[in-house]
């Protein structure tokens, strides 16, 4: 249960409350009438199918660019934990079998940013973090050493090339481009 396909796996389990959420069922009939689920903060199977959706046109993406389908080592699947831990972050964990992580914290009282004091941010609700944070396995899946800090420059490779990926990835939603061009 989960979105769940051929080269990614969603697992909810949040690990503060030692509870799986419910999982989505993409091809219920009822989602596929509404196009998935609604935009939501609230509900954690738009949470699943956030990451799911993002991680699987990102994958989409290195397809076309590389020319070929794309594969984890032992045709595994990159599994992906939207409410993984409490706290300001997310991360790929290749020690951990690849997984990505997906904290959430609850926004500061006094400055809460562009958030309501005290309302909770989910980092699994970020475009930008998903695509960066997956790009770290994608890496790591046609580069493993290249996680390995044999230069100074190593994790600023890593780094700096998942920020530029998450950025050129906006380029692929026409619609929100457009916006920007008009505006």
């Amino acid at each position: 249960p989960g979105p769940s396909g051929e080269l990614i796996q969603v697992i909810d389990y949040d690990s503060v409350t030692g509870c799986y959420y419910e999982p989505v069922d993409l091809d219920d009939p009822r989602v596929l009438l509404l196009d998935g689920l609604p935009p939501s903060e609230r509900d954690p199977r738009f949470h699943q199918q956030m990451v799911y959706a993002v991680i699987s046109a990102l994958l989409e993406n290195f397809e076309r660019a590389l020319g070929r389908r794309f594969r984890w080592r032992g045709d595994k699947r990159l599994r992906a934990f939207p409410h993984a831990f409490r706290g300001r972050n997310a991360m790929f964990d290749p020690d951990m079998d690849g997984t990505l992580q997906f904290g959430y914290f609850r926004a500061d009282e006094k400055n809460p940013g562009r958030n309501l004091p005290g309302q909770t941010v989910f980092t699994c609700l970020s475009h930008d973090i998903i695509v960066h944070e997956a790009t770290h396995a994608l890496v790591h899946r046609l580069r493993e050493r290249y996680k390995e800090p044999t230069n100074l420059d190593v994790y600023a490779f890593h780094e700096g090339f998942a920020d530029a990926v998450a950025l050129f990835q906006h380029f692929t939603l026409p619609d929100i481009v457009d916006r920007y061009i008009q505006q």
